[in-house]
């Protein structure tokens, strides 16, 4: 592994997985290396591997338990997500038209496709005012209340 990458040594290795993955240099549904095949291909520690596999877990480019074969799948979003997305797309698109009547809807309808994001992946300031400290989109504090 080159010495000149900036990132720890667990999210070089996970990227390379995850641009096999993706390209289709590893197939969905076939297991990944052993570990310890994993260690010697990258010269890294079980712990790297580990962390890792952690990483890809989180994003969906795989799937299994440690200790048991671990399979390469390629992510798919949640049904939130993408009526989110939907939703964003529309609400760009009345923003560049500028149409005032058009982008009450496009609002109201953002406004429910946040509303549909489950509340762990929303990350909201904590008491003091800092982030929560995890990953999803940043939301600001006027959001409805459930």
């Amino acid at each position: 592994m080159p010495t000149s990458l900036r990132a720890p040594a667990y999210l070089a290795v996970a990227d390379d997985l995850r641009r096999q993955i993706e390209h289709g240099d590893i197939q969905t549904g076939s297991p990944l290396p052993s570990a310890s095949k994993l260690m010697a291909r990258y010269q890294v520690s079980s712990t790297v591997i580990k962390n890792a596999m952690r990483e890809l877990r989180s994003t969906g480019h795989v799937d299994g338990q440690q200790g048991k074969a671990v399979f390469a799948t390629l992510p798919t979003g949640p049904a939130w997500l993408a009526e989110l997305i939907d939703a964003g797309t529309a609400l760009a698109s009345l923003a560049e038209r500028a149409a005032q009547d058009e982008s009450k809807s496009a609002i109201t309808r953002w406004k429910l496709a946040l509303g549909a994001v489950p509340e762990h992946q929303l990350r909201r300031p904590d008491a003091a005012g800092a982030s929560a400290n995890h990953r999803g989109p940043a939301v600001s504090n006027d959001l409805p209340k459930r």
